[in-house]
C-alpha cells in the first residue's frame, strides 16, 4: 500500500499542527474549572474518546478493504502508546502511564512533525490522524497536570530498553510478516529532518534523538506542580 506523506512546511501541514497545538491546548485547559469528580468523569470521557477512535479506525479500514496485517495492527509506537494511554487514563497504572508518557509525547510529537499515513490518504484518516496523534501527547499530559502523575526515578532508561527489545522483537516479526513497524526494517517516507542516513544508520540516530527526548520528558513532568 502506497503510504502518503504531507511535506513539512506545506498548508496542510500548518493547518493539521495549529488545530491539533489549540485543541490540545483547549482540552488541557477546560478541566481546570472543574470539580474532581467532573475531571474523573473528563478523564474518562477521554477514555472513552480514543477507544471509539481505536475501534473505529479497524472498522473504516476493514469497510474499504484496506485492512491489513502489514499496515493495520497497533504496532506502531503510536499506537502502542494509544492503548497505554487508555490503560493509564481508566486505572491510573504506573507502567502505563509511563509507556504512554515517553512513547506518547516523544512519538506524537515527531509524528506531528513529519505526518505519514500508512493506510493511504482519505479524509477519514486526516482527521483520526491529529486526533490520534494529539490524543497520545493529551492523555500523559492530563495525568501529569490533574492527577499529579510522575514518571519514576530511572524509568526513562528502563523504557529506553523495552523500546530496543521491542525493536528487536518487531523487526523479526516484519521479516516474516512483510511489514514495517516502527520503521526498523525501512527507511519511513515521511519529510523529517531527524531520519538520515539509509538503513540501518538512520535507526541509531533515531536511538540517539530518543535519549534525549526520553530524559527531557522526564525532567519535564519532574519541573511541575499539580495543577489543582
Amino acid at each position: 500500500m502506497q503510504h502518503y506523506t504531507i511535506a513539512i512546511g506545506s498548508a496542510d501541514w500548518i493547518w493539521g499542527l495549529m488545530i491539533t497545538i489549540i485543541c490540545l491546548i483547549v482540552l488541557l485547559y477546560v478541566p481546570k474549572h472543574l470539580t474532581q469528580n467532573k475531571k474523573n468523569w473528563y478523564r474518562k470521557g477521554i477514555a472513552a474518546l480514543y477507544i471509539i477512535s481505536f475501534i473505529s479506525f479497524h472498522i473504516h479500514a476493514y469497510s474499504i478493504s484496506l485492512w491489513t496485517r502489514q499496515n493495520s495492527l497497533p504496532l506502531h509506537l503510536c499506537a502502542v502508546s494509544q492503548i497505554c494511554g487508555i490503560i493509564a487514563l481508566l486505572t491510573r497504572n504506573k507502567t502505563a502511564f509511563e509507556w504512554s508518557c515517553y512513547f506518547g509525547i516523544a512519538g506524537g510529537m515527531q509524528a506531528l512533525l513529519s505526518p505519514e499515513f500508512v493506510n493511504g490518504y482519505d479524509r477519514f484518516y486526516l482527521i483520526q490522524f491529529y486526533l490520534d496523534h494529539g490524543g497520545v501527547i493529551l492523555m500523559p499530559l492530563f495525568l501529569g497536570i490533574y492527577e499529579g502523575m510522575k514518571p519514576r526515578e530511572f524509568s526513562w532508561g528502563k523504557i529506553l530498553i523495552s523500546l530496543n527489545i521491542l525493536a528487536i522483537i518487531m523487526f523479526g516479526f516484519n521479516w516474516l510478516n512483510d511489514s514495517n513497524y516502527m520503521y526498523v526494517n525501512t527507511k519511513p517516507i515521511a519529510d523529517n529532518p531527524l531520519v538520515i542516513g539509509k538503513w540501518p544508520w538512520y535507526i541509531f540516530i533515531l536511538e540517539l534523538v530518543a535519549v534525549i527526548n526520553f530524559y527531557i520528558i522526564y525532567l519535564f513532568f519532574h519541573g511541575f506542580k499539580k495543577w489543582k
